[in-house]
């Protein structure tokens, strides 16, 4: 079984792959104000344009997506996502969460999650994370997720700060 097809239930949550059948909950998410003023407005009028939005995920071999569902109501909360980008070394881990689940520690616990996961899969030994300097939230986030800032990156208009978290495992067998 692929990561991508991967289920995870942690105390609170239950991280599954994401579905068209998510796009109302993906178009609340798209067009939310921390989406538009942080990650950008991805031109999502409605729930088609959501549905359009997660096939074109779904069918990206550089991508792999996950709902973050409230565990005792299977309720969707946020989306976990995990890109290779072309500018970037290694591949990018990111979230977002509906403005009403912000602050209750539901990022921090799906994200662990899912990092530790990945790490511990032998794939990926290093995982990128960007944000924009503005995103205090974010920052903190992976801040505490163990992310260490790397650079900034300029793309376009915007400068991006890139922070890396490496498998401590990995990086410690590697020194002899």
């Amino acid at each position: 079984m692929s990561l991508q097809q991967t289920h995870i239930t942690t105390e609170r949550l239950t991280i599954t792959p994401l579905h068209v059948i998510d796009a109302e909950f993906m178009y609340e998410l798209l067009t939310s104000q921390g989406w538009l003023q942080f990650i950008g407005n991805r031109n999502i009028s409605n729930v088609q344009d959501a549905e359009r939005y997660i096939e074109s995920l779904l069918g990206s071999q550089y991508a792999m997506c996950w709902a973050v569902r409230l565990q005792n109501k299977q309720t969707p909360i946020g989306i976990l996502t995990f890109l290779k980008r072309d500018e970037l070394e290694y591949h990018d881990f990111g979230f977002a969460f509906l403005p009403h689940y912000q602050g209750c520690g539901y990022a921090f616990e799906a994200s662990t999650a899912v990092t530790h996961q990945l790490l511990q899969s032998g794939e990926y030994s290093t995982l990128l994370a960007i944000t924009v300097m503005q995103n205090n939230r974010s920052v903190a986030l992976l801040e505490k997720l163990g992310f260490t800032f790397l650079k900034e990156n300029k793309k376009g208009n915007e400068i991006l700060w890139v922070y890396k978290l490496q498998n401590r495992n990995k990086a410690a067998g590697s020194i002899s």
